[in-house]
């Protein structure tokens, strides 16, 4: 799973200086799994980039869930995209 993201999601956004970590974690996703120990895997990717204009966050956002929405489905993986909130940083001013 890592592998698939390394190649066909994170090649994709490093040429536009997206940063990318990622994170395994496991769950069961419904009762019946958890008491026959099926447990599922879950990679986690976070994705961040430093805008000087809002507005290219939306533009970056609307690439990535472009690139989720391509590769659902592919090899039985199911992918989500779970946009937070943008993090705003005030620039520095110099006295």
């Amino acid at each position: 799973m890592v592998q698939f993201s390394e190649q066909c999601i994170e090649a994709h956004l490093t040429p536009l200086a997206l940063s990318c970590s990622h994170s395994l974690s496991y769950y069961y996703p419904d009762e019946d799994a958890e008491m026959n120990g099926v447990d599922h895997v879950e990679l986690n990717l976070r994705i961040e980039r430093e805008c000087k204009r809002f507005r290219s966050v939306v533009d970056y956002s609307q690439i990535v869930r472009a690139l989720c929405d391509l590769f659902d489905g592919v090899g039985g993986m199911h992918i989500s995209c779970i946009l937070e909130e943008p993090r705003i940083i005030s620039p520095c001013l110099d006295d």
